[in-house]
């Protein structure tokens, strides 16, 4: 999804996310049980909806929402 407004897209932003994410495992050692999945989306008051979903090693979906 693109942003006209924001001159961005959704696919940017967890790309950055995810970029984020694996600086911070290689200098804090930061580690979720498995990469998660993000999810973006703009929500109505004009701000990003940002979700993080992951299995555990139980088989539970986790989810963090942004």
């Amino acid at each position: 999804m693109y942003f006209p407004k924001e001159k961005i897209s959704s696919c940017e932003i967890a790309g950055a996310i995810a970029l984020s994410a694996l600086h911070d495992l290689r200098i804090n050692l930061f580690r979720f049980e498995g990469f998660p999945q993000i999810s973006v989306f703009e929500a109505s008051d004009n701000r990003f909806k940002i979700f993080l979903l992951w299995t555990n090693n139980r088989g539970k979906i986790n989810s963090v929402e942004f």
